[in-house]
């Protein structure tokens, strides 16, 4: 089993959300947030894609086209 990667605070104020859960405006800036679990989470990518080549993942609409 994998190492859980998670935040550990949330970058915004949750009580100030009006709107949906979590939806408000955003500047610009404040878009892409790296934080403090960034660096794990992207090790965490590259490990995948290069040690998890034997998994696919597909609909099962597209099992027949994917066997040509």
């Amino acid at each position: 089993m994998r190492k859980a990667i998670f935040q550990n605070s949330i970058p915004y104020d949750w009580q100030k959300v009006k709107k949906l859960p979590g939806v408000m405006p955003l500047k610009p800036y404040e878009w892409l947030i790296f934080d403090d679990a960034y660096s794990d989470q992207m090790a965490e990518r590259e490990d995948l894609l290069k040690n998890n080549n034997d998994v696919i993942v597909m609909d099962k609409n597209s099992q027949a086209v994917a066997r040509e």
